[in-house]
């Protein structure tokens, strides 16, 4: 089963700091949108408004990763294709397990390594429900170009086949700048718009 398509709502708090431009951390409360596109009756596409897209492959027990694009227009641009395919999530998640994969972008600039571990699920409040949630802490790591960490903990619903909430810590640099954050993303609505 592929995780319904549609536009979700989501609601991002936290804080945000890019330096040098800003002298301290400024406060996030903001709504967006995660869009689901299902490409064919095995291959889903992610796109958030924070700039990523992500495709996926849906198999029996596992998601795989074919394509992770970082896009902020007008000031970097990143295209990681897997091939072949590597592993993102086994299915059904289950607390203990834990991969890991590296894939360098088309460019040969920068390189991601993404490393997960489960742990056993935790019940959630999330978009007017309760879920109870295996939980993914994920580090990912780029170096390049692009370099730091993006430290994500995601909450992720198995009926649904998606990820309901999201607590991100992100520090990264490019170029003169720093982009330093603390994050938590929740979904709103279980019924895309």
């Amino acid at each position: 089963d592929l995780p319904a398509a549609g536009a979700y709502r989501l609601r991002t708090t936290g804080t945000a700091q890019v330096l040098p431009l800003q002298v301290a951390p400024e406060p996030l409360d903001e709504d967006s949108t995660r869009t689901v596109e299902h490409l064919n009756d095995t291959d889903v596409r992610q796109s958030e408004v924070s700039g990523q897209t992500t495709d996926l492959r849906y198999l029996g027990d596992q998601v795989q990763l074919l394509r992770l694009d970082v896009v902020f227009p007008g000031v970097l641009e990143y295209h990681f294709v897997a091939e072949p395919p590597v592993l993102f999530a086994r299915l059904p998640l289950v607390a203990g397990d834990s991969w890991q994969w590296q894939l360098s972008e088309s460019g040969g600039r920068t390189t991601v390594t993404q490393s997960t571990t489960v742990r056993a699920p935790e019940r959630i409040d999330v978009a007017g429900g309760t879920v109870d949630a295996p939980v993914m802490d994920t580090t990912i790591t780029f170096a390049g170009e692009l370099t730091g960490t993006v430290q994500l903990t995601g909450w992720f619903d198995p009926a649904r086949r998606t990820s309901v909430r999201t607590h991100q810590v992100t520090d990264l640099t490019y170029q003169a700048f720093r982009v330093v954050s603390d994050t938590t993303t929740d979904l709103v609505s279980f019924t895309p718009a």
